[in-house]
């Protein structure tokens, strides 16, 4: 049996969600509601630094040549995503509590950006005309032991 993900996919708040590693990625990749919605796996293995972050999203998001390599290019690239059109997006980013680990200051502007950047897509028509405008589920999937579980959200700022 598939477990519910409906929460995952929808424009309103929280957008942010931290999930037991066991979470099958699968099942999420197969949750999708809508034609055309993606789901990006991430590796907190890979992305301890801001510099190793910055280089799984221009992989996997295919952010654009002229990306800065800051969190002003990353708030706008992430908010474009013209290499990676979609009607919706779900984030996911296994082993999460190793996300930015050696970048404390990093991982704070990472928590809170994502949650503007998801509120922006939310609240925006950010489709442009070719996809009928409207709004766009952007959600955010933290996957850690349930050790680190309650670290994770509080970092994060999830409500459980």
């Amino acid at each position: 049996m598939m477990a519910n993900f409906d929460d995952l996919w929808t424009t309103s708040q929280p957008r942010m969600h931290v999930l037991s590693d066991s979470t099958d990625i699968d099942s999420l990749r197969r949750s999708v509601p809508v034609s055309g919605g993606v789901v990006v796996k991430f590796d907190g293995r890979l992305m301890r630094t801001a510099r190793a972050f910055f280089a799984e999203f221009v992989r996997e998001l295919r952010f654009p040549e002229y990306f800065g390599w800051n969190w002003a290019a990353f708030a706008e690239c992430i908010t474009e995503l013209s290499g990676c059109p979609a009607r919706a997006y779900l984030l996911v980013i296994e082993r999460a509590d190793l996300l930015l680990v050696d970048s404390p200051a990093d991982r704070e502007i990472f928590f809170r950006l994502i949650k503007d950047v998801s509120s922006e897509w939310a609240n925006s028509f950010g489709l442009g005309p070719e996809w009928d405008g409207g709004e766009v589920p952007f959600n955010v999937v933290l996957l850690c032991s349930d050790e680190a579980r309650m670290q994770l959200e509080g970092d994060a700022g999830c409500r459980r």
